[in-house]
C-alpha cells in the first residue's frame, strides 16, 4: 500500500508541476502578445487556458498534536461509588458497585450493549439519580465529558462564531487552534451542523483540552476518528497526567491508553488493575477455572452414580443367593450334568467380553469424557457380577454332580 501511495503521489506531484509550468508559460505568452500582431493567437492561448481542467495541488501528509495541559490539582479519590445501583425505574442494570479511582488512573468501561456503560456514566456525572447507593465527585474535581451526542455544540453556529462567543478569542487565535486539528482555511465558517462525525469529535476534544478538565469521562471518543487522529488521541491521554474514564469498544485503543479496566457483567462491575491484556489474561485463567470446576462437578456426579448402583447391586445379592440355595436343594445329578457344559460356555463367553472391554478401558482415546468413562466403569462391574453369580452355579452344579 505504502509503495503504491508514493508512486501515485509522485505521479500526481509530477503531472501537477507539468500543468503549473505549462500555465505559467501560457500566461507569459499572452501577456507578450496579447495587444501586437500575434494578439489573435494570444487570444486563442487564453480560451485554451479558460477550458483547461486544472490538477489540485496534491495534499501533503497533515498532522495534528492535540496537547492537553497540567492537569489542575484535586483530592486523591476523583470517582466515588458506595453500594451504588444503576438503572431505570425497575430496571436494574448493576448493583453493589464499591470502587474509587484516584488521581492520575485511566481506567476503561467495558460491557455489552445495554449493560450499562453510558448510565453508569451518567449516574456519576450526576446526570441520572441512582436507584440505591451514592456516586460522588471528588473536591476540586473539573469533569470533562465527551458525549457521542456532543450536546456541548450549537448546530448552527460557524465554528469561528462559536470560539469567539464561548471563549472570547480573536479570529487569528481561533484560526491557529483550529488550524492544529485540520479545519483549515474555509473550514472556519462552516456551521457545526455541516461538519461530519470525526470533525465533530475533534472540535469536542479541542474543547475540552480548552476548558482545563483534570478528569476526563469520554464515552466512545474515537468512533468517528481516522487513524491518523486516534493515534493523536492516545498520545495525548497517555501523556495526560490528569484522570481518565473511557467507554471504548476499539480495544488497541484500551490498550494503549488505560491502566484499570472496569467490565459490566451479570449486573456487577469488576475491577481488573491492569491493562487490556492483562484483562483477557484473567478473563482465560477465570473461565480454565471453571472449566475444571465442571469437569470435576461431572466426575463426582459420575462416581456418586457408579457408587448408587453399586449399593443396589449389593442390596439385592441376598435375594439372589436365597435363589441360589433353593435351586441347591433342586439340582439333581442329571440335571447338573446337563447344565453343566451350558454354564462354563457361559463363563468363558462373559469373561471373554469383559477382556475387550478391559482392552478398551486401557486405551485414552477411550476417556473422552468422564461420563463415557463412568459408563465403562459401570459395565465392568455388570459383567464382574454376572461372572461371580455363574460361578457360584457353576460350584452348585459340581457339588451335585460329585453325589450322584
Amino acid at each position: 500500500y505504502l509503495e503504491q501511495k508514493a508512486i501515485q503521489s509522485s505521479t500526481l506531484t509530477a503531472a501537477y508541476n507539468a500543468q503549473q509550468d505549462y500555465i505559467a508559460r501560457t500566461e507569459a505568452y499572452i501577456r507578450r502578445f496579447k495587444a501586437g500582431i500575434k494578439s489573435k493567437m494570444a487570444r486563442g492561448r487564453q480560451s485554451q487556458l479558460d477550458r483547461l481542467e486544472r490538477i489540485d495541488a496534491p495534499v501533503q501528509h497533515e498532522e495534528f498534536e492535540l496537547r492537553l495541559p497540567p492537569a489542575a490539582e484535586c483530592a486523591d479519590r476523583v470517582l466515588i461509588m458506595e453500594d451504588l445501583t444503576i438503572g431505570y425505574g425497575e430496571k436494574v442494570l448493576a448493583k453493589g458497585i464499591n470502587l474509587t479511582l484516584r488521581r492520575g488512573e485511566k481506567a476503561a468501561l467495558l460491557g455489552a450493549n445495554g449493560t450499562g456503560k453510558t448510565t453508569l456514566l451518567r449516574t456519576i456525572l450526576g446526570e441520572i439519580a441512582p436507584l440505591k447507593g451514592k456516586a460522588k465527585i471528588g473536591s476540586r474535581v473539573q469533569i470533562g465529558y465527551f458525549s457521542q451526542s456532543y450536546e456541548r455544540l450549537n448546530p448552527e453556529q460557524t465554528l469561528l462564531e462559536n470560539f469567539v462567543v464561548e471563549y472570547g478569542f480573536t479570529e487569528e487565535h481561533t484560526r491557529s487552534m483550529l488550524g492544529g486539528m485540520l479545519f483549515h482555511g474555509d473550514d472556519v465558517f462552516k456551521k457545526i451542523g455541516e461538519l461530519s462525525g470525526g470533525q465533530k469529535a475533534r472540535l469536542v476534544l479541542l474543547k475540552l483540552v480548552l476548558d482545563g478538565a483534570n478528569c476526563l469521562v469520554l464515552d466512545e471518543p474515537t468512533n468517528h476518528l481516522d487513524i491518523m487522529a486516534r493515534e493523536a488521541v492516545e498520545a495525548a491521554l497517555e501523556a495526560f497526567d490528569g484522570t481518565v474514564l473511557v467507554v471504548s469498544h476499539d480495544r488497541y485503543f484500551v490498550n494503549e491508553v488505560a491502566d484499570r479496566i472496569w467490565e459490566i457483567e451479570d449486573l456487577e462491575v469488576k475491577d481488573y488493575k491492569g491493562n487490556y491484556d492483562f484483562y483477557l489474561e484473567e478473563k482465560q485463567k477465570k473461565a480454565a477455572a471453571l472449566a475444571q470446576a465442571q469437569e470435576e462437578a461431572e466426575k463426582a456426579a459420575a462416581y456418586a452414580e457408579a457408587q448408587a448402583k453399586k449399593q443396589q447391586q449389593t442390596a439385592a445379592t441376598p435375594v439372589k443367593s436365597k435363589k441360589q440355595e433353593d435351586k441347591k436343594r433342586r439340582y439333581s445329578p442329571d440335571e447338573a450334568a446337563r447344565l453343566l457344559p451350558k454354564v462354563e460356555l457361559q463363563i468363558r463367553e462373559q469373561e471373554a467380553m469383559m477382556g475387550l472391554l478391559e482392552k478398551q478401558m486401557a486405551d485414552p482415546a477411550n476417556h473422552t469424557s468422564p461420563e463415557h468413562s463412568a459408563a465403562m466403569a459401570a459395565e465392568h462391574e455388570e459383567y464382574e457380577q454376572t461372572i461371580a453369580e455363574l460361578m457360584e452355579k457353576w460350584e452348585l452344579l459340581m457339588e451335585a454332580a460329585e453325589d450322584a
